[in-house]
């Protein structure tokens, strides 16, 4: 998931369900709000397993991961994503 972009949540990819990624690049992914990589929604599941986020943007929270379910991250590198790497919110 390269090089996308979203008016709101979710640059990358939005999830409303359940996500189980491996070997997954997320990079350079543009949010206007929240999410520039990943936006997992309230009482959604992302599960991601040897995986990267890098060079990810949103304009509040979480520059790769905005996370408002539940997020499990195995083996996962962070690098340049602004704000910060991952928002976990209620």
């Amino acid at each position: 998931m390269d090089d996308n972009i979203a008016l709101r949540d979710g640059g990358g990819l939005w999830v409303g369900g359940l996500l189980e990624a491996t070997n997954t690049r997320v990079s350079n992914n543009s949010a206007g709000r929240d999410g520039g990589g990943l936006n997992i929604a309230h009482g959604a599941r992302a599960v991601m397993l040897d995986s990267t986020f890098q060079g990810n943007d949103a304009g509040r929270h979480g520059g790769a991961v905005e996370d408002l379910g539940i997020f499990l991250p195995l083996d996962v590198t962070y690098a340049d994503n602004t704000p910060g790497n991952v928002s976990k919110r209620f």
